[in-house]
C-alpha cells in the first residue's frame, strides 16, 4: 500500500512525468533511463494497549536513475518536491550518493527516503 500510495503521488506531478515519463515503478524497471524506483524499506505497525490501531508507518526509498549524475538530482529534486506536498509523507533521509554497483552501467542513482503514514 505504501509503495503505492507514493507512486500515485508521482504518477500524478507533471513535472515528475515530464522527465519519467510512465518509468515509476517498485522494484524495477526496463532499463530505460530516467527512471523512478519505488522500495518498500520498512513497516511500523502502530499499537495501543489493546493491539494495532488501524495505522502503519512506512520508510519508501525512491531511487531516481538516470545515465548523467545532473538528469537523476533533476528528477530526485522534482521527486520530493512532489511527495512533501502530498502531506502524509515526509522526507526521511536524503542520500546524494552514486550507487557503484548501478554506475558500472552508466546509470547514476540519487536516493531519498520518506516516510509514509497509512491505513
Amino acid at each position: 500500500m505504501t509503495v503505492q500510495i507514493a507512486h500515485d503521488v508521482l504518477a500524478a506531478d507533471s513535472t515528475v512525468v515530464a522527465l519519467a515519463a510512465d518509468r515509476i515503478s517498485p522494484l524495477d524497471h526496463k532499463d530505460t533511463y530516467p527512471a523512478v524506483v519505488l522500495t518498500k524499506i520498512s513497516v511500523d505497525p502502530v499499537n495501543a494497549l489493546d493491539g494495532w490501531a488501524g495505522l502503519d508507518y512506512s520508510i519508501v526509498q525512491v531511487d531516481a536513475q538516470a545515465t548523467t549524475y545532473a538528469a537523476a538530482d533533476q528528477l530526485a529534486q522534482a521527486c520530493r518536491a512532489a511527495l512533501q506536498t502530498a502531506g502524509h509523507l515526509a522526507l526521511q533521509s536524503p542520500s546524494d550518493t552514486i550507487e557503484p554497483f548501478i554506475n558500472l552501467d552508466g546509470v547514476y542513482q540519487v536516493s531519498n527516503q520518506f516516510g509514509v503514514w497509512s491505513s
